[in-house]
């Protein structure tokens, strides 16, 4: 890629692998990182402000979600350490670096953890989601599929396990069992630094059926589904032509796949 096109990416690639759920380790810091009661102060006022005096509070609530501290890919494996956040802190990250920009360092940042599903049905469909208007990040853009790793609700022998979390999300979403998943690696938005967690996952279901199980399925936080040609060519033209509907996170997500597909030779 032309390093002029990739400075104007909403997403950077931090590393590309094909790690399977064996090969993945997980370095768990249960207790929460100190944060200054000033700080404190303004993240409550942001959410008293935005959320809870808003119509909002009736859809979004302050869940325990995983932080991203450190990680190493070598060796054909991929080692996370992870730490405690919550989604109050993150939407008042978000917030601060939006209005900051990017070239100013700001005081705080979440990073917490996302995890994100790149779905290819049966019949060879790449399946893209567009966000309900009842989120709190990216309502209305294009997305993949996916959410965040918990600390308690995604616990796997004493540590947040990432896969279990990525089949949990797929199952909330659109009642969806994947097949096999492989972590393709990570990426991070430019502006928020936020860490996503990219899985390849195959389905045993047609396109077809996956959108009308999604759609009874009716999961409020997907406004629909769309599916496109799992073909290099097909989806680098629709992510370039609608890059604006898309969030970063997600154009980052595809941005990775891509990669995978040419490295892979996987070009349908």
């Amino acid at each position: 890629m032309n390093p002029k096109l990739a400075d104007k990416l909403p997403y950077k690639i931090l590393c590309r692998c094909s790690v399977t759920r064996n090969q993945l380790s997980v370095q768990w810091h249960g207790a929460a990182d100190d944060i200054p009661a000033s700080l404190k102060d303004q993240i409550d006022a942001y959410w008293r402000r935005e959320i809870e005096e808003t119509p909002k509070r009736d859809y979004i609530f302050n869940g325990d979600l995983c932080r991203l501290r450190n990680w190493q890919a070598a060796s054909g494996r991929l080692t996370l350490e992870l730490g405690y956040t919550n989604y109050k802190q993150l939407l008042y990250s978000n917030h601060l670096h939006e209005t900051a920009g990017q070239a100013t360092e700001v005081a705080f940042c979440a990073r917490a953890l996302g995890i994100s599903a790149i779905v290819v049905t049966a019949d060879k469909q790449f399946v893209l989601m567009r966000r309900s208007q009842a989120v709190g990040e990216g309502p209305g853009r294009l997305d993949v599929l996916g959410g965040h790793v918990e600390p308690v609700a995604h616990l796997v022998n004493g540590v947040p396990d990432p896969f279990f979390a990525m089949q949990e999300e797929l199952l909330e979403e659109v009642n969806l069992r994947p097949g096999q998943m492989v972590c393709i690696g990570l990426v991070e938005t430019v502006v928020t630094r936020k860490p996503e967690m990219v899985f390849a996952c195959n389905t045993r279901e047609d396109a077809r059926n996956l959108l009308a199980a999604a759609k009874d399925h009716g999961c409020p936080e997907v406004a629909e589904l769309i599916a496109l040609k799992n073909e290099h060519d097909i989806l680098q033209s629709f992510v370039a032509t609608q890059m604006s509907n898309f969030s970063p996170s997600a154009a980052g997500c595809v941005g990775l796949y891509l990669k995978y597909l040419e490295e892979t030779n996987v070009r349908e």
